[in-house]
C-alpha cells in the first residue's frame, strides 16, 4: 500500500511541478493563455480515454507491471523535461523569416 502510495504521490508532484512553469513555456513558443486552457484541457481529456485503457491492461497482466511501466514512462517524460529548453519546439525566433 505504501508503494501505491508513493507512486500517485510522485506523479502528482511531477504534474504539480509542471503546471505553474507550462504558461512559461507556453509563452516562449508564442502560445497564449488560450493555448495553456487548450494544453491543460487535453491533458485532463486524454488522462480520461486514458484510464480505462490502462485500467483493462492491468487486469490482464496485473496492476504491479502495470505501475512500474507507466511509472518508467513518466520518470522519462520528467527527465526529457528537465533538460530540454522552452525553444526546443521551435520559437517565432528561430523561424527564418
Amino acid at each position: 500500500m505504501l508503494a501505491l502510495f508513493l507512486i500517485t504521490f510522485v506523479s502528482v508532484l511531477g504534474f504539480g511541478l509542471i503546471i505553474p512553469i507550462l504558461p512559461f513555456y507556453i509563452e516562449r513558443v508564442g502560445g497564449g493563455a488560450e493555448v495553456v486552457t487548450l494544453v491543460v484541457a487535453l491533458y485532463s481529456l486524454l488522462q480520461f480515454l486514458a484510464a480505462p485503457t490502462i485500467g483493462r491492461l492491468s487486469d490482464r497482466h496485473g496492476r504491479r507491471p502495470v505501475l512500474i511501466w507507466t511509472t518508467a514512462v513518466i520518470i522519462v517524460a520528467h527527465v526529457l523535461l528537465a533538460f530540454s529548453s522552452p525553444t526546443a519546439c521551435g520559437s517565432s525566433s528561430s523561424r527564418a523569416a
